[in-house]
């Protein structure tokens, strides 16, 4: 929702029924996560991170926000560095 922020917008969203695990939930968080490494001055994240800090914000089970990851890779939503881990942006 624009003009509001992510926490808020999360609390209407469960309010209104959104499933906590929801892949536009997950989504949502993951480009929140982005963007508070880029509002502190990174213009990439490393993968472990990205998964760690996305899942500890959504209190959600790491493996779907890998499983959500690699769905916006295939979708080129994100890209992946190659060849090394891997970081996105």
């Amino acid at each position: 929702m624009w003009g509001i922020g992510f926490k808020t917008a999360d609390q209407i969203a469960s309010k209104l029924g959104m499933e906590k695990e929801s892949f536009h939930r997950c989504r949502a968080g993951l480009f929140y996560v982005l963007s508070q490494f880029a509002d502190e001055g990174h213009c990439y994240v490393p993968f472990e991170e990205l998964a760690d800090k996305s899942a500890e914000i959504l209190e959600i089970d790491r493996a779907k926000i890998v499983m959500v990851l690699g769905n916006l890779l295939d979708e080129n939503e994100l890209v992946k560095e190659q060849p090394d881990k891997g970081s996105f942006r």
